[in-house]
């Protein structure tokens, strides 16, 4: 989960810019299928909201 989730870390960076520290925090609480979930949404998503 932590390797999936610091590669999730990255692509919200490279996307959006640097992540607050309390979107890294909501992103650190996501379980094994949400961070999947997130990870798919993110080639479409237009705003961080939008991958959660």
């Amino acid at each position: 989960r932590l390797g999936e989730l610091s590669i999730l870390l990255r692509l919200v960076e490279v996307k959006f810019g640097a992540i607050e520290d309390d979107d890294k925090e909501r992103l650190s609480q996501l379980n094994h299928e949400q961070i999947k979930r997130a990870s798919a949404r993110i080639l479409t998503a237009t705003t961080f909201e939008e991958i959660l």
